[in-house]
């Protein structure tokens, strides 16, 4: 029982094996800075549903003191739940392109759904300074995590992000989050705010004996930009909203439809780190619009249908009187931001909270349409409006033609 010789051995799983113990096969980067670097990974299963690969790597390169040697333990740990999962990637260094003794740097992704409906997804990113991810190149290639979410990672940034949502009939609610830590010199100018927070819980109710349907809709809103004194981007906006809304369809007779809708806006915002927008303000936004509509529709003796629809339609908008500065890259500045009560059909709406108008206009509307009974379809029609009022001196009656074809072939899968 005394060994004499050792022989190289190797061990193969066969392919029906998914996940199994042992070495994968070894990476070599080059790096302009850290010249090449060699790791051999490690793969260990922990139990059915969680595996942990461990990285150790070395790198030799021309340092301060001549040649330097990096040394990196890089990891990556995954685990999968009965409602989500978890995935992380993290790393520790030692070399001396800092003064720091060590650098680190850590990863996390995950997604959960549960049984009420609601998701939460999350990413979290994190560094002892904001060279190391970028020197390393840990991510100078796309990644994603076993379950296919793509690693978000940025040169300029280290990008945090939260969001929970869930969407049933008759409701919907939204939170979203998102931070980074600027890797940038603090003069950089970001083309974006580096905290942003949207939300929105919107709920529609029935009238019970009352026509029609209300729908209720609560915004709440901040960005924050938080680079230092240096930097020219150092406004801070938050808003708070409810927004109301009323809408009632019916028919009038056989052929006639009317359709009235009434909407209510009200925003308070908060404006900091601005000398010309500082402050808070409140403001009340409201428009009213009635249509009237009577299709005429005809059958050919081939299954399609031509129609010829004449409306009528009064809208009247008054806004909310705010001064606001327009936010680049995000939605805060719009009156109706998550477009619950369509404003976008009324193309005379600015819908931009600074600078909005009051307008009241009349439309005349004459569309056509021709339906095969394959589901294609084509048409056309002419709007001319009137302005019947307005804040705006600029604005005149205007004409819009419109052709439309496409094709209805059922829900989109």
């Amino acid at each position: 029982n005394i060994p004499v010789a050792y022989t190289p051995w190797l061990r193969m799983p066969d392919p029906s094996v998914s996940r199994a113990d042992g070495f994968l096969p070894p990476t070599i980067t080059v790096n302009s800075v850290l010249g090449n670097r060699i790791g051999v990974p490690y793969f260990k299963t922990l139990g059915d549903s969680a595996d942990v690969t461990v990285t150790p790597n070395i790198s030799l390169y021309e340092g301060g003191a001549g040649q330097t040697v990096s040394q990196t333990l890089e990891a990556r740990y995954r685990q999968f739940f009965y409602r989500g999962y978890v995935e992380m990637h993290g790393a520790v260094s030692t070399d001396d392109l800092t003064d720091d003794d060590l650098r680190a740097y850590l990863f996390s992704n995950g997604l959960f759904r549960y049984d009420n409906g609601f998701e939460l997804k999350f990413q979290t990113q994190s560094a002892s300074d904001r060279t190391y991810v970028g020197t390393y190149d840990f991510f100078a290639e796309e990644r994603e995590t076993f379950r296919g979410d793509i690693i978000t990672f940025a040169d300029d940034r280290l990008t945090s992000s939260f969001s929970l949502n869930r969407s049933r009939p008759g409701e919907l609610i939204d939170v979203n989050y998102m931070s980074f830590v600027p890797l940038r010199e603090p003069a950089y100018l970001y083309d974006t705010a580096n905290s942003i927070l949207n939300a929105q819980y919107t709920r529609t109710l029935s009238m019970g004996e009352l026509p029609g349907q209300l729908r209720v809709n609560l915004v709440g809103q901040g960005d924050a930009n938080n680079f230092g004194p240096t930097n020219a981007r150092r406004m801070d906006v938050s808003r708070g909203s409810l927004n109301l809304s009323w809408t009632d369809r019916r028919n009038l007779g056989d052929h006639l439809k009317w359709q009235t809708d009434l909407g209510l806006f009200l925003d308070r915002y908060s404006v900091e780190d601005d000398a010309t927008f500082g402050g808070e303000q409140s403001g009340s936004s409201k428009f009213a619009m009635t249509r009237l509509e009577w299709p005429i529709v005809r059958e050919t003796e081939t299954g399609g249908t031509h129609s010829l629809t004449p409306s009528l339609q009064f809208m009247t908008f008054r806004a909310g009187g705010l001064n606001l500065p327009a936010i680049d890259g995000t939605s805060i500045d719009l009156l109706d931001p998550y477009n619950y009560s369509n404003l976008g059909r009324f193309p005379r709406i600015d819908r931009q909270q600074a600078g909005a108008y009051d307008i009241s206009t009349a439309e005349v509307e004459l569309t056509y349409q021709y339906r095969t009974a394959g589901g294609y379809y084509i048409g056309g029609g002419v709007v001319q409006d009137f302005i019947l009022s307005t804040s705006n001196p600029s604005l005149e009656n205007a004409r819009l033609y419109a052709i439309n074809f496409g094709r209805d072939s059922g829900e989109m899968v």
